[in-house]
């Protein structure tokens, strides 16, 4: 169980990689990195939740504070990114406010996970 742990969380990181990476692709104003991060971002918030199930039997608990913060920074991730992307396609202006304020909070979410301990 240990390693399905490990190889599901390395999916998470990963995600995480692929977020900030489509950021700087699409700052780079290559067409590729929204969906990327779009994709990676959706990604990352469905990890995420299985990893919070998984963790729902183990011993030392959850702290079920740091768990809702951090599900409703990705879910702000999802919808910027979303919200983005539909701006895009319907050709209202560019999002890159909204990539760059997703990316800041993937970066939050990320330091959340290793710096709020308890």
């Amino acid at each position: 169980m240990v390693e399905v742990v490990g190889v599901i969380l390395a999916l998470h990181l990963l995600a995480i990689a692929a977020i900030l990476g489509g950021w700087i692709a699409d700052a780079a104003k290559k067409s590729w990195g929204l969906p990327l991060m779009l994709w990676a971002a959706r990604a990352q918030l469905l990890i995420g939740a299985l990893l919070v199930v998984m963790a729902l039997g183990a011993e030392d608990g959850l702290d079920f504070v740091k768990v809702g913060v951090k599900i409703v920074v990705a879910l702000a991730v999802v919808a910027l990114v979303e919200i983005a992307n539909a701006r895009i396609k319907k050709e209202r202006g560019p999002a890159a406010a909204l990539t760059a304020l997703a990316a800041a909070l993937t970066v939050a979410n990320t330091a959340l996970s290793f710096l709020w301990q308890g």
